[in-house]
Parts: C-alpha cells; structure tokens; sequence
C-alpha cells in the first residue's frame, strides 16, 4: 500500500499479504499505517489527492 506524490508517481509504503487483511476494520488498520509511515517519511508533506483516476494516473503514463 502507498500513496501518490503526485500525478503518475506512486510511493509504496507498506505491504501485507492481502488474506492477512480479512474485514474493514484490517483494511482501515492498514490505511492508517500507511498514512503513518508517509508522515514519518515526508514529515508534514501533503499526500496527493484527486478525485477520479486520471488525476492519479495520467492517459500518457507508461510503466518503465
């Protein structure tokens, strides 16, 4: 799990199996850790936010 910098620019954070994650209340465990260990790194840089998916991921992106 991670957070986006910006558009096209992921930063994974955390990792978990995903059958180690069985209800809501894992999932938001794990969101929560995530959001902890972006704070710790960037120490009070804003994360990203977009509100639909080419915000994130931009139509020209290509995996390198």
């Amino acid at each position: 799990m991670g957070c986006f910098s910006e558009t096209d620019t992921f930063v994974a954070l955390i990792w978990n199996y995903r059958e180690n994650i069985e209800n809501d209340k894992h999932w938001r465990t794990e969101v929560e850790r995530c959001k902890t260990e972006w704070e710790k790194l960037f120490c009070g840089l804003p994360r990203f936010k977009g509100r639909q998916l080419n915000e994130y991921i931009s139509y020209n992106f290509r995996a390198v």
